[in-house]
């Protein structure tokens, strides 16, 4: 807002009680100016293009976006009765794969997670048929851009037309989904650079950053000082001059290495009798310091990293090991300052394995995983949450975090094996919390995992004392208001 502002687009900026700024839309009925250049070498503009787009005497209007959120309303699926089962068809074609979703890949309901809150809570008008007249929607006539965020069309800058970006903006003036590109770029970003000039004749509206023009002021403290202000780039390090005839072209310096206050550079000078002229230029400026600013939400994210008081980590996988063949339900616990809500559910993977029955508590994520045989070692965890509309995924791993070990059911030398018991569940198993003891063939064992609805239990334990037959596993657990009881496994282990 504050750049389109400064351009010229049509956005009113009120000063603040503490001298901050508020922007807000205000149509001055011009055409927006071009903000900058995406990735792909086409321009982005601000929200406001001719109502005619090959026609710049068509007067000029709001763009209208071509995407509308998933409610049911005008043609649109409806999330909050289906809950999040299928992909629009616009995401679909760019995934290069079919709308539905399996039960794995299915979002959370609408009562958990409010509509929209990801890209894929949209649908794009050109995909639906209107229901008042049971036609399909049309660009140009029922809304302006394109799934890309796009059309072809003149601006003033280009008179004999260019595909152009827009900004998104609702009726009420507030950003609207997909901003200003939309899931994907419309051309090559390999591309991009290839563009280095423009054809027609252009003016430069206004030149911002560490280059932007120096506007200097001047206050009478009223006690022989005044002070000197002007505009500066943060991390930049200025030189201010002095001259009492600015005709003779004599400068002397008053001072060497000012350092502003983020963008405002100041300095107290003494003042003295007869007319002075100062100016001021930048000598220096910092190497752009990126700690703290990894791509992701909430402004932190990335993998890892950053501990407490950064960006979010995984301080905690319980437990942090399971067996080939077996099913587990892990916890991760999650540090770190900027921890996305509750309501943000994620997905998460040991290794090439997907979690399933998912949920998150604000800090630890819980998931449930069948870990087929074939796959053994370390693995990397990753909780990956979704990624709120214009940021990216947050995305955190713990590398090697989990360990699959093979599966137990022999073994000739003496050690440290993990077996797959069985238990019958009928009766139900306790929770695990109950059980007491856990032994194969009467040496202690430590469960490693514990499925109680399926019976899948994994025990780890030390072989060296057995000799080689066949061993049950057991469990012991004390129900209320009876004596201690021993669950046999329905299986055997068999150390060879």
């Amino acid at each position: 807002m504050k750049l389109r502002h400064l351009l010229g687009d049509s956005v009113l900026a009120t000063q603040q009680p503490d001298g901050s700024y508020t922007y807000s839309e205000d149509f001055n009925s011009k055409h927006s100016p071009l903000l900058g250049w995406m990735n792909d070498g086409i321009p982005l503009y601000g929200p406001y293009g001719y109502s005619d787009a090959m026609d710049a005497n068509s007067g000029v209007r709001r763009m209208v976006s071509g995407f509308i959120v998933r409610n049911g309303a005008n043609g649109s699926y409806n999330t909050a009765a289906n809950g999040r089962t299928t992909l629009p068809a616009w995401s679909a074609r760019y995934r290069g794969r079919s709308t539905a979703c399996t039960i794995n890949e299915q979002g959370p309901t609408a009562a958990a997670v409010a509509v929209p809150y990801f890209m894929e809570d949209y649908d794009y008008m050109g995909d639906l048929t209107n229901p008042a007249d049971s036609q399909p929607y049309e660009q140009g006539v029922d809304f302006d851009l394109n799934e890309y965020n796009v059309r072809f069309c003149v601006t003033p800058e280009f008179p004999e037309g260019t595909w152009a970006y827009f900004v998104s903006i609702g009726a009420d003036g507030q950003p609207a989904f997909p901003y200003n590109v939309g899931a994907q770029y419309y051309g090559d970003p390999a591309n991009g650079g290839a563009v280095t000039t423009i054809s027609e004749s252009v003016v430069t509206d206004w030149v911002g950053g560490p280059d932007a023009d120096v506007k200097m002021s001047i206050t009478d403290n009223g006690n022989d000082t005044v002070t000197l202000s002007w505009n500066a780039a943060e991390g930049g390090t200025y030189t201010l001059e002095a001259t009492a005839d600015i005709t003779a072209g004599t400068w002397s310096t008053s001072f060497t290495g000012i350092t502003p206050v983020q963008d405002v550079g100041q300095f107290v000078e003494a003042s003295s009798s007869g007319q002075k002229f100062y100016r001021t230029y930048r000598t220096a400026l910092a190497a752009y310091d990126t700690t703290g600013t990894t791509a992701g939400m909430g402004g932190g994210g990335g993998t890892g990293g950053g501990g407490t008081g950064g960006a979010p980590t995984i301080s905690q996988i319980s437990p942090n090991s399971g067996t080939e063949g077996s099913s587990v339900t892990v916890s991760i616990t999650l540090a770190g300052d900027m921890l996305p809500p509750s309501d943000a559910i994620p997905t998460v993977t040991i290794g090439s394995f997907n979690g399933t029955s998912v949920s998150y508590n604000g800090t630890t994520v819980t998931a449930s995983f069948t870990l087929t045989a074939g796959t053994t070692g370390a693995q990397n965890v990753t909780v990956t949450f979704p990624a709120p509309p214009g940021m990216d995924a947050l995305v955190v791993t713990a590398t090697g975090g989990f360990t699959i070990n093979a599966m137990g059911g022999g073994g000739g030398g003496g050690g440290v094996v993990t077996f797959n018991a069985t238990f019958a569940t009928n009766p139900p198993l306790p929770p695990q919390n109950a059980i007491e003891a856990a032994a194969v063939g009467g040496v202690t064992a430590t469960i490693t995992s514990y499925t109680q609805a399926t019976g899948a239990v994994a025990l780890q334990f030390d072989n060296s004392t057995l000799a080689p037959r066949n061993y049950s596993a057991t469990l012991k657990f004390t129900p209320p208001g009876m004596s201690q009881q021993t669950l046999p496994s329905s299986n055997q282990y068999t150390k060879n």
